[in-house]
């Protein structure tokens, strides 16, 4: 299970290796102008799909784990898919229904009506997907920041069921598109996971038989 909360909050985790604050730009007090901006785009973006580059800092080795695929969100039965080219095979996958990954070959399904804790885990990954954040306003502390190109979130869990898992998430969305260009979760033990979106188009033809 626990296995399963992480990979779940992995998937709400150009190449950073630091993201301190002060990378982030200027700290802004009223964030309402481009959060308004955020939730219109969700509305409109029916579907979603890139390439992703993932990359975990894990506290015992020394290099960055480095991973890609391709990464697909259908609003439509909230079906979500991260792909990965390398290692292929490896899939992560969400609908309305539950969660599932498959990794080496094996693959694990969690129920969303059976846990309560996974079913608001995955909320808060459609909400980072598709930039309504109202799963934000409750159970942490937000801070927004903006240097001109990116305009970032920065999400501190206060519930204690999160921060077993995570200790800070950034979102960082391009202001031009409004597109989430990078999603990077910081686990309590100082390891993290961040993902980059490339090539992120909206609004394609997406078939369902992706999702399976």
């Amino acid at each position: 299970m626990k296995r399963l909360i992480v990979a779940i909050l992995s998937l709400i985790s150009t190449t950073i290796f630091a993201l301190a604050q002060n990378d982030f730009g200027t700290k802004l007090d009223n964030a309402d102008a481009q959060l308004s901006q955020l939730s219109e785009a969700g509305q409109q973006n029916k579907t979603i799909e890139s390439d992703f580059l993932l990359e975990k800092k894990i506290s015992l080795m020394s290099d960055l784990q480095q991973s890609k695929g391709r990464f697909y969100f259908k609003k439509e039965g909230n079906k979500m898919l991260l792909d990965y080219i390398e290692p292929k095979g490896n899939k992560i996958a969400m609908t309305d229904e539950g969660f599932s990954m498959t990794m080496g070959g094996k693959t694990s399904h969690i129920s969303l009506n059976a846990n309560p804790s996974v079913r608001f885990l995955c909320s808060m990954i459609k909400s980072c997907t598709t930039g309504n954040l109202d799963d934000f306003s409750d159970g942490g502390k937000t801070e927004y920041f903006s240097d001109g190109k990116l305009f970032t979130i920065l999400y501190r869990p206060t519930d204690r069921r999160i921060q077993r898992y995570m200790s800070e998430l950034v979102l960082r969305f391009d202001l031009a598109s409004n597109n989430l260009k990078i999603m990077r979760l910081t686990e309590r033990n100082g390891d993290y996971s961040q993902y980059t979106y490339l090539n992120v188009k909206t609004n394609t033809n997406l078939n369902d038989d992706i999702f399976n």
